[in-house]
């Protein structure tokens, strides 16, 4: 089967990711100003903020190098997901809680690492102000199974990004918000997998399952 996505979809992407680039790259920006502006003695909150926000840039486009691009080996484990996850969301106030992967299943191929990211920018947008979000990677048949849940007071996917998941969605409808859950339903399928999407009360699970050898 061919699996096409509509130009409109990049465009989206491109606006989120520019997005949220564009505050800490600002701030890094205002700092390196301040910087001009103050003496020596006076110079350190503009050099701590030009490292914490160059710090952030960088690791959102650590993230989304491997979530949206081709970076072939870059997460090759369950820990180098969960690496470049707690630095993207190293800002937020959810926490999160990554369940141990099983004796010897510790491996991911770039497949699995793509798609658990996506799940997880997905899964960030349902969090309220504060909450948890539990993943789990496991081995499931010749496959794997990535389970990700969000809880809390205020877990919720809005109704444009619930409506985006279908492949039969308007493309015109999309936003850079939505636009997340299309990608990751449409990139869920290009690997032969189907997104579940299950709200629940204050919590909303996403579950994949892949086949063949994506957990190694």
């Amino acid at each position: 089967m061919t699996h096409t996505i509509d130009l409109r979809i990049f465009h989206l992407l491109t606006a989120r990711l520019c997005h949220d680039l564009v505050g800490p790259v600002g701030a890094a920006s205002n700092g390196a100003e301040l910087l001009s502006e103050l003496g020596a003695e006076d110079s350190g909150d503009a050099v701590d903020l030009i490292a914490d926000s160059t710090g952030k840039a960088a690791a959102r486009l650590r993230y989304y190098r491997v979530a949206y691009g081709i970076a072939a080996g870059v997460v090759g484990t369950i820990d180098d997901a969960r690496g470049l996850a707690a630095d993207m969301f190293s800002d937020q106030r959810f926490t999160m809680d990554w369940s141990p992967a099983p004796a010897g299943s510790e491996k991911l191929d770039d497949t699995a690492g793509m798609l658990l990211l996506n799940m997880l920018l997905l899964a960030s947008e349902a969090m309220g102000r504060e909450g948890l979000l539990t993943v789990k990677v496991m081995a499931s048949g010749a496959g794997c199974r990535l389970d990700i849940q969000a809880r809390g007071e205020g877990v919720e996917l809005d109704e444009d990004t619930l409506a985006g998941l279908s492949a039969t969605a308007s493309i015109e409808a999309l936003t850079p918000r939505s636009v997340q859950g299309h990608f990751t339903a449409r990139l869920a399928e290009f690997f032969g997998a189907t997104l579940v999407v299950e709200p629940m009360d204050q919590a909303v699970r996403f579950t994949c399952n892949l086949a063949s050898d994506r957990l190694v």
